[in-house]
């Protein structure tokens, strides 16, 4: 199979174009039992057929709310969304066009998964797959393989179309100046496997206030067939980015606004420097 990567990994000393999308969004307040949430908090997110679909959650770390954003990917126009689900942290999403699903990491401790139809984005079922504390999902068309990646990428396992568990290969996440970075999401084109990670700063975990300056994201890239680090690609978002979605050569990451009360969302591509 002639499989086209997302990244030219032979390519030295890779650079990235980082631009601002022309939009982001601060959903619209719901009613829930009496009171008026609003959904601050960004999760999973992926790309369905020309719209971007976001997992928004409530504050409450014990019992968070989702609700997902249906957007224009060009203009970001809100389109619609969904109705409030509890579907745990909701960590990472993808989009299954055989099966017209969208597939949410559920990342409760868990390895268990929400199949929901994209068009109406009602739950359709709740899977557990094999492996251990799912954090991320994300289905290549091409191949019909699921990656699905453990806490803190301790393992990156591989599934086949009906979700039956082929291989698995250990990861790493890389170290912070004080605290490890986190995982946020991941993504699969059939040749490499491309893992979200952000840094909030030395002083993130206590203060919950980044300094921008201090903030690092990127992609830690592995090869799929063999399982070895390929390279590591520097984002630079100086937000919490939560999710990542490729269309038409370009990345498009889902971050937390300075607010932390909405999303915005950065266009990435990735491009060779001037001296290779």
């Amino acid at each position: 199979m002639n499989k086209k990567a997302y990244v030219n990994m032979n390519v030295k000393n890779l650079v990235r174009a980082v631009h601002r999308a022309e939009f982001d969004v601060t959903p619209p307040p719901m009613s829930v039992m009496g009171g008026n949430y609003r959904y601050q908090h960004v999760q999973g997110g992926c790309e369905a057929k020309g719209y971007l679909y976001t997992c928004m959650i409530t504050a409450n770390p014990n019992e968070p709310k989702c609700c997902i954003l249906k957007q224009n990917i060009q203009t970001g126009e809100l389109v619609s969304y969904s109705d409030e689900m509890s579907l745990g942290h909701a960590n990472d999403a993808t989009y299954n066009p055989d099966e017209n699903t969208i597939v949410i990491s559920l990342c409760d401790g868990t390895t268990r998964m929400a199949i929901l139809d994209a068009d109406t984005l009602k739950l359709k079922e709740i899977i557990t797959l094999e492996g251990h504390v799912l954090c991320n999902i994300h289905y290549d068309p091409v191949t019909k393989i699921y990656i699905a990646v453990a806490v803190q990428c301790e393992a990156i396992y591989v599934y086949d179309k009906s979700f039956r568990l082929i291989k698995q290969f250990n990861g790493f996440m890389n170290r912070g100046p004080v605290r490890d970075y986190s995982m946020q999401g991941a993504m699969t084109d059939g040749v490499y496997v491309y893992v979200l990670e952000w840094h909030g700063g030395k002083h993130w975990a206590e203060t919950n206030v980044t300094d921008e300056a201090d903030v690092k994201s990127d992609f830690i890239v592995f090869d799929l067939a063999t399982g070895e680090c390929a390279g590591t690609i520097e984002l630079g978002i100086r937000r919490e980015i939560e999710y990542a979605t490729y269309l038409n050569g370009k990345f498009y990451v889902g971050c937390n606004n300075i607010r932390w009360d909405g999303l915005e969302v950065y266009e990435v591509e990735i491009v060779a420097s001037e001296k290779d």
